[in-house]
């Protein structure tokens, strides 16, 4: 089966499982970041706050080791 997301303008620059395995988030060209959740047999999108000033050049989910809350990183060529 085939899916197409669409949450980045100008295309997909990096992507980054969750341990669970239900959640991936990705950086675009659109200086975003975007958490992806499956939920109810879909994908739902979350558009983080915009921080970045350039591309999303990488993103991280970084495992929760025990602790109430993941961390995602993510970095630009904000110049």
């Amino acid at each position: 089966t085939e899916t197409k997301f669409s949450a980045h303008r100008f295309g997909v620059t990096s992507i980054s499982w969750a341990d669970s395995g239900n959640r991936f988030v990705t950086g675009g060209c659109d200086k975003t970041v975007t958490i992806w959740t499956f939920n109810d047999a879909k994908w739902e999108p979350k558009q983080l706050k915009s921080v970045h000033q350039g591309w999303v050049r990488d993103v991280a989910w970084a495992p929760n080791i025990g602790l109430p809350y993941d961390t995602i990183a993510s970095c630009s060529q904000d110049g």
